[in-house]
């Protein structure tokens, strides 16, 4: 009591000496699993926009006497995500002793290597630190520690000798997001890729923008972090800002949040300093708002397929123009031609998305009026309906199965050929053969062009793979009759036509009962202007791809490119100096030199995987997969296809690696329309990503599967084999054993 510390609290506090008693405080032992120190700043930097945590397995007494080297994350306070962590070997642990007191154990070395606070209890962490500093005023040193899931905070300070503040750079200060990107962009990018979405960024973005008044930098608004495409939250924050105030379903709810459920770029809090300049011409918003209003008025639903097929029709053409073959010329004339069609596909931009806007519309409409059943209702009135593209692909891959299960020399052939060459040279002359392979011809025209990362060129298609779509047939033999996509489609129909009556019946409102059967209509329509639009831009893709790989075949062939792949290193406005022969070094340009140099980039990318939002300049070494708590048994999600289904997982994190087998739960990270034929085997479906407007939930609405999107790790957590839970009417999922 009489020590200088305490004599000196006294002082400070105001507090006589004579008028204190000694106490004696008896507290309860938190059993702690994991514990710690955290500071709600940086205390080495200073840094007040962050806050640092120090954690290990056991009681924090490990920490704080020194006897470990604790795992170290810091987390932004901007949306109490982890920006950093490094993951320490913790050798040892302080426990409860039997008999009282604590002691110390060694920790197993596969243990000792692991994360003890994964990302989501860091988050939280950092919120009550945020509130401790609130209620003190002051920057705090916190003792922490989880027991039973549960966080107790134990003692507070004031962190002394903070140091001040650093000034941070530009760099610093922007937040990068890719939870609404990864499902069109999951990979890293080529050159030649990125080249081809700058291309077209002026007049897509650029378009958009000005038709609102609005003018910001396009290069501000994404960029790469490790060779995948990231939007800019601080420039899109700045945007939102001065755009009117809408009402309405949440972004991440739609589009897809990702793994850390980020709905949209407010929740980052980022102060006006952090915000570019957005410049708002209220003359150009009020004169472009009749022609924004009449576009809407038209329904441009109904000119958006006339303009599709239109498309479609000029990229047929282009494919059908003879070769010229020995003119590398005429290749670059035939890229700019596809990339004129490409062009004015993008300027009708709009009209996709005006067809999108109509089901998040739809979709709050059905929560407003139909209380909590709204979102099942929302999702069971746009499942079966029929045009859309990339269902379709799985549908006839379907048919080619039940076509060859009427013939058993052709169906024993599938299961037996271990190539697509072999298949055709055993059943040309079989009973049904014939037939086989005339579908299999029509599939490849129509749905060849799909892949896994559509829009990435490198990415070799269906139609370059047939030994791979012999597999999805394969996968299909075993399925049984009541999985038939065709009748489940027909059912679907039918339900979904009977429940929009019986939602007509309780809109009592005749103005109601009008606005509801419009905009689902509308919805609807929008739904399928959606898809077939990526389906025709990617098979425009597809054809750039088959003339880039022509080309740098030519190119290889002359040496000036040591493989025809190499073509994919190079951008667009290089291949005409490429072609010419004037980047054979002339300029400082060596094509050899720097395609080695960009693949070796690509390479050092492609081993890295950065988290889905990124503070400042991405450092992959700081920045490992999330920590996640494998003993999780539920995940919460966003239902967008009901049912509830009980299965045996399936874990795929890449398509074309393995198949789902009939009745298994596909469990994946994210899904485009190169996963498609993976559903129509699955009972359930669950994806770490995604929206209600997501691709995978639209094709699994249409495919009537119970599906659940943004359950965040679930592909790190879930095993192949493991029984788990799909309830698709609430959003839940749940491993059973």
């Amino acid at each position: 009591m009489w020590s200088q510390r305490a004599f000196e609290y006294r002082v400070r506090g105001g507090l006589g000496h004579l008028d204190v008693d000694m106490a004696v405080i008896v507290q309860a032992l938190v059993p702690a699993e994991a514990a710690g120190v955290l500071f709600t700043a940086d205390p080495v930097s200073g840094r007040r926009d962050c806050v640092v945590i120090e954690s290990s397995f056991g009681l924090g007494e490990a920490v704080v006497g020194g006897k470990v080297t604790p795992d170290r994350i810091v987390v932004s306070r901007r949306a109490f995500l982890v920006e950093r962590r490094t993951t320490a070997r913790k050798g040892l642990e302080v426990v409860p002793a039997a008999g009282g007191g604590v002691r110390e154990r060694t920790v197993d070395p596969a243990r000792a290597e692991r994360a003890c606070v994964d990302d989501v209890t860091a988050g939280r962490l950092a919120k009550l630190a945020a509130q401790v500093e609130a209620f003190f005023g002051v920057p705090q040193d916190v003792e922490w520690a989880v027991a039973a899931g549960h966080i107790h905070l134990l003692q507070a300070r004031p962190i002394t000798a903070l140091p001040p503040e650093p000034v941070r750079t530009w760099e610093d200060r922007q937040v990068w997001s890719n939870a609404n990107l990864r499902e069109a962009a999951p990979d890293v990018l080529t050159p030649m890729t990125y080249s081809l979405l700058l291309h077209f960024r002026e007049r897509l973005m650029g378009g958009i923008l000005r038709r609102a008044g609005i003018e910001i930098p396009l290069e501000r608004l994404a960029d790469l972090v490790a060779g995948r495409v990231y939007f800019n939250v601080n420039a899109m924050t700045a945007i939102l800002k001065v755009l009117p105030p809408m009402r309405g379903p949440d972004i991440g709810s739609l589009l897809g949040g990702g793994a850390h459920g980020i709905d949209a770029p407010a929740e980052f809090n980022l102060p006006p300093e952090d915000l570019p300049k957005v410049r708002v011409r209220w003359s150009r918003r009020i004169i472009r708002l009749p022609d924004f209003l009449l576009c809407v008025l038209r329904n441009p639903l109904r000119t958006g397929p006339r303009m599709l097929a239109e498309i479609k029709a000029r990229i047929a053409a282009v494919e059908r123009d003879p070769w010229l073959a020995p003119h590398e010329e005429e290749l670059l004339r035939r890229i700019g031609a596809v990339l004129d069609i490409l062009r004015e596909m993008v300027s009708q931009g709009a009209v996709l998305l005006i067809g999108i806007a109509y089901c998040a519309v739809f979709m709050d409409l059905c929560r407003r009026w139909f209380g909590r059943s709204g979102p099942s209702i929302a999702n069971c009135v746009l499942a079966g309906l029929g045009g859309l593209e990339d269902a379709e692909a799985g549908i006839a891959l379907w048919r080619l199965a039940a076509t060859a299960r009427e013939q058993p020399a052709v169906e024993a052939a599938i299961r037996d050929a271990e190539s697509f060459q072999v298949l055709r040279q055993r059943i040309a002359c079989a009973p049904g053969g014939e037939v086989l392979l005339s579908l299999w011809s029509q599939f490849m025209q129509t749905h060849g062009h799909h892949a896994r990362s559509e829009i990435e060129l490198r990415s070799a298609r269906w139609a370059e793979m047939p030994d791979y779509v012999l597999g999805m047939v394969r996968s299909y033999l075993s399925a049984p009759a009541e999985a038939d996509p065709v009748a489940r489609a027909a059912r679907l129909a039918r339900q979904r036509k009977l429940l929009a009556a019986e939602c007509e019946r309780k809109l009592r409102n005749p103005i109601r009962r009008l606005v509801f059967q419009a905009l689902l209509r509308r919805a609807q329509q929008g739904l399928r202007l959606r898809e077939t639009g990526k389906s025709v831009a990617v098979r425009s893709i597809t054809f750039l791809r088959r003339i880039l790989l022509d080309l740098g075949d030519r190119l290889a062939r002359r040496g000036v490119l040591g493989r025809p792949d190499d073509v994919f290193f190079l951008r667009l406005d290089e291949l005409p100096a490429v072609v010419a022969g004037r980047g054979s070094g002339g300029g400082g340009f060596d094509p050899r030199k720097v395609i080695a140099s960009r693949r070796a980039e690509y390479e050092r990318n492609a081993a890295v995987t950065p988290p889905p939002v990124v503070f400042g300049r991405f450092d992959p070494d700081s920045h490992p997969p999330p920590a996640v708590d494998e003993r999780t048994e539920v995940f919460r999600g966003i239902a967008v296809s009901p049912g509830l289904v009980q299965g045996k997982a399936r874990v795929i994190l890449h398509a074309q690696e393995g198949f789902v087998l009939p009745g298994e739960v596909l469990v994946a990270p994210f899904t485009d329309p190169g996963w498609t034929p993976y559903f129509l085997n699955a009972a359930a479906i669950v994806i770490d990503q995604g929206g209600l407007l997501s691709h995978g939930s639209i094709i699994a609405r249409e495919y009537g599967i119970p599906c659940v999107v943004n359950v965040g790790p679930a592909t790190r957590v879930i095993k192949t084999g493991q029984t788990i839970e799909v309830d698709g009417n609430r959003g839940a999922v749940r491993i059973l054993r």
